[in-house]
Formats: C-alpha cells, structure tokens, sequence
C-alpha cells in the first residue's frame, strides 16, 4: 500500500487516467497543454502531480524516447 492505494489500484487508476486522457485529447483534438489548463486549478492536486512530472523531468524524457525510437531502421 502506498498513499492508501493497494498496487493493483494504482496500476488501475494509471491505466484508466492514460486512457481518458488521450481519449479526450483525440475527441477534441486538443493540444496535451490545453487539457492541463483545462484540469488543473491553481494550489489544486492534479497541478501538484503535473509539477512532480516536469520537475523529474517526464516531458524531456519522453521527446528524447521519440528521437530515439526514431533514429533504429528496422
């Protein structure tokens, strides 16, 4: 248990929030930014994760796995 999720839970979640999100973004044919603005509120806990997830880091980690998927010739 951690945050007082089991790992099945948090596994669950993660799959379920990936999913509506990309699911919005197509429907809408939104930017990934425009729903952050869309969700988050300021001082709210969805901007507090979003911090986490630029200060470590995962939106320069992810354009780096694009350019080097994109560099293998199959």
């Amino acid at each position: 248990m951690y945050a007082g999720l089991s790992r099945e839970e948090a596994y669950l979640m993660s799959k379920q929030a990936v999913l509506g999100a990309a699911s919005v973004l197509l429907e809408h044919d939104m930017l990934p930014a425009e729903l952050k603005d869309g969700v988050c509120s300021p001082g709210g806990t969805t901007i507090r994760g979003v911090a986490q997830l630029e200060k470590f880091g995962l939106r320069n980690a992810v354009i780096e796995a694009v350019k080097a998927s994109a560099k293998i010739k199959d």
